[in-house]
């Protein structure tokens, strides 16, 4: 059984992990955005941050360092989703 833990604010999802008990579960960090009709489909998170991290207009990633995921928490969640 997948079960999804979630907070919601502003109409995107923040800190979500879905957890299923027998095969492990998908590693989420940082803010999710996406759209709340996205809400139960599996994200393959690869990296953490924002890239150019320099925009005026947005600060959601404020204080994240843009980082790429390891390889091995990668592959755990391909297998996962999978």
């Amino acid at each position: 059984m997948v079960e999804a833990n979630t907070k919601i604010s502003n109409n995107t999802q923040i800190g979500i992990e879905f957890v299923n008990s027998e095969s492990g579960i998908m590693h989420y960090e940082g803010n999710i955005i996406r759209p709340p009709s996205e809400a139960n489909s599996i994200l393959l998170q690869v990296t953490v941050g924002c890239s150019r991290n320099k925009c005026t207009f947005c600060g959601t990633y404020a204080g994240e360092r843009f980082r790429i995921k390891p390889d091995a928490i990668i592959m755990q969640d391909i297998e996962f989703a999978a």
